[in-house]
């Protein structure tokens, strides 16, 4: 392959393949691969070693002997994710999730006023992500089928310019060990980020589009969960249902 064509392949592409499309062979619809994992051939060869020996521990499921280190990480989300996470718990996206300053995002900053923000999962009191749950001494996820996409694909992360997503910040008790249907299935993930990514843009800019004195807060959040949720075909009306009415007379026990 000549070196030209090599860099084209590496490139993020513009266009990306038509949504719903899956991962073959380790290679995503669009073109994205997966680097700096444990396969299960190099696993198979070293998994019985004695541990003196198997000097870079991995695993099938981390997970499994985890206290839920990563959920301690910052969560930058995008407009997908925020509605994609709070329109099924009907709540509030100010509830689960905050607007923070930033100097760079994963995707157009969104303007509050003229300052560029982000969207970030909320964390609880113990630094943890508010959707973490104890149960019976584990943490867990309590919305793990609904969770970010940042979430979803970890540990890998974008590699700005690159067609892949490789190891970012890792916090597991071991390496990842990746067989050719978890890889499809991460890869699956990361073609439907790269789609939401796209459609994030698409919606930042319209909201940065409109007159600094209407770019509030509050503006901002019922925009991405009206806009957001007409783009994905989610319902929100909770978002303008009336409050339930006062009882009128008191309870009969």
């Amino acid at each position: 392959m000549k070196s030209g064509e090599a860099a084209r392949r590496k490139r993020t592409p513009t266009t990306l393949a038509p949504r719903g499309r899956k991962s073959r062979h380790g290679v995503s619809p669009s073109g994205f691969t997966l680097a700096e994992y444990v396969s299960e051939e190099v696993y198979a060869q070293r998994k019985d070693l004695p541990r003196f020996l198997n000097v870079i521990p991995a695993s099938e499921s981390p997970c499994t002997g985890c206290h839920a280190e990563c959920c301690r990480a910052r969560v930058v989300m995008n407009v997908p994710d925020l509605v994609r996470l709070v329109a099924p718990l009907q709540m509030p996206p100010s509830s689960a999730c905050d607007l923070v300053e930033c100097e760079t995002r994963n995707g157009e900053p969104i303007l509050i006023g003229e300052t560029p923000k982000q969207i970030v999962l909320r964390k609880g009191d113990d630094d943890f992500c508010v959707f973490l749950m104890n149960v019976d001494g584990h943490r867990r996820c309590g919305v793990h089928a609904i969770r970010p996409a940042i979430c979803r694909i970890y540990p890998f992360s974008w590699e700005r310019g690159n067609m892949r997503y490789q190891m970012g910040y890792v916090a597991c008790p071991s390496m990842w060990v990746v067989g050719e249907a978890r890889k499809n299935a991460v890869l699956d993930d990361v073609e439907s980020h790269e789609h939401d990514r796209v459609l994030d843009r698409k919606l930042v800019r319209r909201w940065n589009a409109r007159p600094a004195e209407e770019r509030t807060p509050q503006g901002f959040w019922r925009f991405a969960m009206v806009e957001g949720a007409a783009e994905l075909g989610l319902d929100v009306g909770y978002l303008t249902r009336p409050e339930p009415r006062t009882r009128l007379k008191p309870a009969l026990w």
